[in-house]
């Protein structure tokens, strides 16, 4: 062989060897030198995934779950129940036609489990209209359940709202998210446009009707809120281990291979969502609402996402839907002596707390003892927001910008008149 022909077959060993040492050393390339969808799927031991992720990097799991134990490392039990979930989903028909055919106006919408929540959601919608002086016509009510007996025994308490409307939920067939997918079945069931969702344990500080009416709703025909937790929950050790938070904010997580999309350093991607109420135009997000209900109902995933939160968000950045999510963290109402321990969360629109959620029971006492705890405000240069420990965090240890105050005296007002509601409830 002559000299050029060795030289060109060093050559080209050699550069084979730099690249197998550039990859171990400094991993998979970055998202940014990464089209989204074009790298395949292999089989081996050193798979690389959509978007340069490492197959035996990946996460199957969220917020302390991990239910793929037998996979020993490789996530291989994961990576297949995935892609039979994807084939599930794919063949399923359309069956909401006439669903979105029915649909109009806009009004407030609850999922009911229990005879308890029956009272809370009642107690809500009493209070929404009473305390922001709704006229008849400026919303309309429904509570949404499969349960007959619910129904019911709501349709006998519609004597307490003027057009309160009780919609029974056919039986379903995908029951993978069982306590989950019916947050996104009382939305497709429900006869109204615009919707605002809330849980029963959720309180509107703001009239609804603003939000409707405001530009953000105008623009995205969505708003959606931000959880505690996030991508920066990935820089936290406890325990001299990683933090079990916040994986649904990390670029590793399966759920990014499911839904096709690339995470970016952005507050949508990195922040994980709270579903503890949202407003959503139903007709203009028809897709992404149908893809919330199969991704709660879905086997696969409600054993790698933490309930039904992060559906939509994903679902929406599936679709490249757009959705206002203001990058405000979550105030905390604690209880503050050598440390703080959350009671509930406050979401904030424009600065300006929107819900109070997580008020599980009536509480005679309201808000007196406890604190208004709120984090600094994100920069323009972070993407992601993350407490320093799940709860108890030490009072002497907040950073510099931590805000603990007295509850503000509208907070308590709002919430006397609501308990107030929930005392007066007279349910037949």
């Amino acid at each position: 062989m002559k000299d050029g022909g060795k030289n060109l077959i060093y050559a080209l060993l050699t550069l084979s060897v730099c690249a197998i040492l550039y990859h171990s050393i400094f991993g998979a390339p970055t998202e940014d030198a990464l089209v989204a969808g074009e790298i395949a799927l292999q089989v081996d031991d050193t798979t690389v995934l959509s978007f340069g992720i490492k197959k035996s990097n990946l996460i199957c799991k969220a917020f302390w779950h991990n239910r793929f134990k037998g996979d020993d490392g490789d996530h291989t039990q994961c990576i297949e129940e995935m892609r039979r979930d994807k084939e599930r989903v794919a063949s399923l028909p359309d069956i909401y036609e006439e669903q979105f055919r029915k649909k109009k106006g806009r009004g407030i919408v609850l999922s009911l489990g229990s005879t308890s929540d029956l009272r809370m959601a009642l107690t809500t919608i009493v209070f929404v209209r009473d305390y922001f002086n709704l006229k008849d016509g400026d919303l309309g009510f429904e509570l949404c359940s499969e349960n007959a007996r619910i129904v019911s025994l709501c349709r006998q308490q519609t004597h307490l709202v003027n057009g309160l409307n009780c919609v029974e939920i056919p039986k379903q067939v995908e029951v993978g998210g069982r306590f989950f997918m019916y947050k996104a079945l009382s939305v497709l069931y429900s006869s109204f446009q615009h919707v605002l969702f809330i849980d029963s344990d959720s309180i509107p500080f703001k009239n609804p009707v603003d939000f409707f009416d405001s530009k953000e709703y105008a623009e995205n025909g969505a708003i959606f809120w931000s959880d505690l937790w996030g991508h920066e929950c990935s820089k936290l050790v406890w325990n001299k281990e990683q933090a079990p938070i916040g994986q649904l904010g990390w670029p590793n997580h399966i759920a990014w291979q499911y839904f096709d999309v690339q995470w970016k350093p952005t507050f949508k991607h990195a922040q994980e969502l709270e579903s503890g109420q949202f407003y959503i135009d139903t007709l203009r997000h028809r897709k992404p609402l149908v893809e919330s209900f199969h991704c709660s109902s879905s086997p696969f995933l409600m054993k790698v996402l933490y309930g039904d939160k992060d559906c939509w968000r994903f679902s929406f950045l599936a679709n490249k839907a757009s959705f206002y999510y203001p990058e405000i963290p979550p105030g905390q109402i604690v209880s503050a002596t050598g440390s703080l321990h959350r009671k509930y969360l406050i979401q904030y629109f424009h600065d300006s707390p929107a819900f109070l959620h997580q008020y599980k029971r009536y509480i005679g006492s309201g808000l007196n003892g406890l604190r208004l705890y709120r984090p600094p405000q994100i920069e323009p240069s972070q993407f992601s927001y993350c407490p320093s420990s799940y709860d108890g965090e030490n009072i002497r240890q907040l950073k510099p910008g931590h805000f603990l105050d007295d509850v503000p005296v509208e907070y308590k007002d709002k919430l006397k008149a609501y308990n107030e509601k929930f005392a007066s409830l007279n349910i037949v």
